[in-house]
């Protein structure tokens, strides 16, 4: 009986190191993905409106500078602190007094599943109902500015599609719909 029980402590014990070690391994081979460039994003969004609506290459040029310039003066917020006290980046003020994240001036680290800390799962925590209502309404902010700077560039037509493609995709059945297509209602 005795060596029955130190085989299976032995059998467990080996099982619970190759299963560690083929996790350690698992995490060194992933891939680094690389962060996008504020270019590589308003590119992207330039290319998409393109797509949406077929601009002409003065249009594009227009829409590529002013996503350009709205990502790069968000990236300078959220490095400086952002949105101020309760922000989206945390509870901290400008660089070196609470900062991005409430860290004294330290960034976040940025692992391959987002922060690299969070709920269970490496899923985000849940915000709070006023830091959601905050985040719609800066959201809705933005969606009104770029409808307006949009609206000068784009044709009527132009602009007549892209804003109802924009509004569908505002609603949360439109992204019900494209992340469950099979899922029943």
């Amino acid at each position: 009986m005795k060596h029955f029980t130190t085989a299976i402590m032995t059998l467990t014990l080996s099982l619970f190191v190759f299963t560690s070690a083929f996790a350690q391994d698992d995490l060194q081979q992933r891939p680094h993905r690389e962060r996008p460039t504020a270019e590589s994003i308003a590119k992207r969004e330039a290319d998409h409106v393109s797509e949406l609506v077929n601009l002409s290459e003065k249009q594009y040029k227009k829409i590529y500078k002013y996503n350009l310039n709205e990502i790069n003066s968000q990236m300078n917020k959220a490095m400086n602190g952002g949105m101020g006290q309760g922000g989206p980046m945390g509870q901290g003020g400008p660089m070196g007094q609470g900062g991005p994240g409430g860290m004294g001036g330290q960034m976040r680290p940025m692992g391959d599943a987002g922060m690299g800390q969070g709920g269970p799962n490496g899923q985000r925590p849940q915000m709070s109902e006023e830091m959601e209502a905050k985040m719609q309404e800066m959201q809705q902010e933005n969606f009104e500015k770029k409808a307006k700077k949009y609206k000068k560039i784009l044709t009527a037509e132009q602009y007549a599609t892209w804003s109802e493609f924009e509004n569908r995709k505002m609603e949360k059945e439109f992204w019900n719909d494209t992340l469950n297509p099979n899922e029943t209602k």
